[in-house]
């Protein structure tokens, strides 16, 4: 019998020394379904992202609260803009500006003054003349030289007094030297040199004093020392080249100093300086000629028209962009950021109401106009409370009783007691309108609100009371010349005031409403991405876990594989083994 020798063969599959390189699983490599034909890496990336998911959805709750900060970020700067625009109309001193101006007596001539308002002022007209400008003293020495820096002979001093600053002596014995301690000094008096000579001529230096400002007050004399002394006194005044010119010793004496002679509506002022500011309160007028004629002051209503539009195009811009966040689409079924958003609602129902003179305390009862309809400031629920400007109607209002309409834009308030009256002179701070109950206790006035039971100490400085800040009365200045015992006294707040008012509650930093909105995003996407961050942590780990046990399925059909392969080489080698053949289906 033949004996059949067998050969022990031992295969190696590329495969599974490709999978566990380095021994273990230290070497791991992930190759996707080389074994079991699975696409391991597809399975692994769709177990990994339904493990996201939840991440997903927080992401996109991130981008929508990024949407509404960006959008309470863009109705910030418009609400800002509005409130810069009520800022004007709030208060009494900005809100209606004076036109002045001059008429000449003298038809065709020119004015002879300029004219600026500092502050609200009684539309009227005056009259005035101008009998004398004020003028400075200049001085100058009778005796000139060839140079500035020569030593003056026979010089030992140059003394100033003056009129206002006192009296100074000054021993420098050259024009520079000596021009430069006087600038130098506190005498408010000016030094100079100046060459009299020709173009080409041997130059003639002489020293010009000038008084710093205008008026007798402010006059000076000036006297040299020495063997060629003399004194100063009076003005130089180089375009007077026809004045007569007198000689004291080492002098010459020109025309003094003088104070400016107006007269306004039949009171006469005389004055060191040609700006006169005390004539007519609120009015600077700095006279520049002498002549007379007639100053007017009107109230400048193109300006107040213009701001007040100015106004309406900034509530406007306001109402558009809160109408657009109201928006739904119900056939994409989307919305805009702050659809619905109750501080939204909030700030839009305010606005509207003291638009429309719906909100209690912006006027006194007593008063002309009530609401802003009244005046050609008109809004309407069918135009999505935008607000139109009747310009011809707001004129014709500010021309017939401006300070009627005044009082529907500013706070104000009236009341008395048992022995005097108070006379309202502001209020621009965060004051609650309404009517207040006085009463003095150990001779400080105290007011409350009717209806609460907190007495508010008002401070005092001389007549006027102010009340304290972060208080009801936070802001109101009233005056009393005399206290009595109890009375009342109403306080109304005036829309534009109130306006103002609302909008910095609402916009005030880290307290006001939207501020707290945004802030609170802010945390809300801090948590959501602690959350974002926990679920990609768990993600990971699971890639990680999937990859390994899918690498050890593979390594493992790897083995088995080659090891069927070797059972089949060895049973071939068996006598009489084959192996089955398919079956053809007949």
């Amino acid at each position: 019998m033949a004996t059949t020798s067998t050969t022990s063969t031992t295969t190696t599959n590329p495969l599974s020394t490709l999978l566990n390189t380095g021994g273990g699983n230290s070497g791991l490599l992930s190759i996707s379904g080389l074994a079991s034909g699975m696409d391991t890496t597809s399975i692994i990336n769709q177990l990994v992202s339904l493990t996201k998911q939840p991440a997903t959805s927080l992401a996109n709750q991130q981008t929508a609260n990024n949407n509404k900060i960006s959008q309470w970020n863009s109705l910030t700067t418009m609400l800002n803009t509005l409130q810069s625009s009520v800022s004007t109309l709030r208060n009494p001193t900005t809100f209606m500006g004076t036109l002045a101006s001059f008429t000449n007596s003298v038809a065709g001539n020119p004015s002879i003054m300029n004219l600026s308002t500092t502050s609200n002022i009684t539309p009227g007209s005056h009259s005035v003349t101008v009998g004398a400008l004020a003028k400075q003293q200049q001085s100058v020495s009778a005796q000139s030289y060839a140079s500035t820096t020569a030593t003056i002979g026979g010089f030992t001093g140059l003394t100033i007094a003056t009129s206002a600053n006192g009296t100074q002596t000054f021993t420098q014995n050259t024009l520079q030297s000596l021009a430069a301690a006087v600038n130098g000094s506190s005498l408010g008096v000016t030094a100079n040199v100046v060459n009299t000579a020709a173009s080409g001529a041997t130059p003639a230096y002489v020293m010009q004093l000038s008084a710093n400002n205008s008026g007798t007050a402010n006059s000076f004399v000036a006297t040299t020392n020495g063997t060629a002394s003399g004194t100063l006194t009076g003005t130089l005044d180089f375009a007077n080249t026809t004045g007569q010119v007198a000689t004291l010793g080492g002098a010459s004496v020109f025309q003094a100093s003088a104070n400016a002679a107006v007269t306004v509506d039949g009171i006469s002022l005389s004055r060191s300086s040609n700006t006169i500011t005390d004539a007519i309160s609120g009015l600077s007028m700095s006279v520049t000629a002498l002549g007379s004629g007639t100053i007017n002051l009107t109230n400048d209503v193109p300006t107040t028209v213009a701001n007040v539009q100015t106004f309406v195009n900034a509530y406007n811009s306001v109402m558009g962009f809160i109408n657009t966040q109201n928006t739904y689409d119900p056939k994409a079924a989307s919305q805009q950021p702050l659809f619905a958003d109750p501080s939204l609602q909030n700030i839009q129902s305010t606005l509207r109401g003291l638009v429309s003179g719906a909100s209690a305390g912006t006027t006194s009862t007593s008063s002309v106009y009530s609401s802003m309809s009244q005046i050609g400031i008109n809004s309407s629920q069918a135009n999505n409370f935008a607000v139109s400007l009747d310009t011809n109607a707001l004129t014709s209002a500010l021309q017939t009783n401006a300070s009627a309409v005044q009082n529907l834009f500013t706070p104000g308030g009236s009341g008395t007691d048992s022995a005097a009256s108070y006379t309202f002179i502001s209020s621009l701070g965060n004051a609650t309108p309404g009517t207040y109950n006085t009463q003095v206790v150990g001779g400080v006035l105290q007011m409350q609100k009717q209806g609460t039971g907190t007495w508010i100490s008002m401070t005092q400085a001389g007549t006027i009371y102010t009340g304290p800040s972060g208080s009801a009365l936070d802001g109101v200045n009233i005056q009393a010349t005399s206290l009595g015992t109890t009375g009342t006294y109403t306080l109304w707040g005036g829309s534009a005031q109130m306006m103002y008012q609302s909008l910095n509650n609402d916009t005030l930093f880290q307290t006001g409403m939207i501020p707290v909105e945004t802030a609170s995003l802010l945390r809300n996407n801090t948590d959501l991405q602690k959350q974002i961050d926990t679920i990609n942590t768990r993600a990971s780990a699971l890639q990680s876990t999937l990859q390994l046990q899918f690498t050890n399925l593979e390594t493992h059909l790897s083995k088995l594989q080659a090891q069927g392969q070797f059972l089949t080489q060895q049973l071939n080698y068996l006598p009489g083994w084959s192996m089955p053949a398919n079956k053809s289906s007949s």
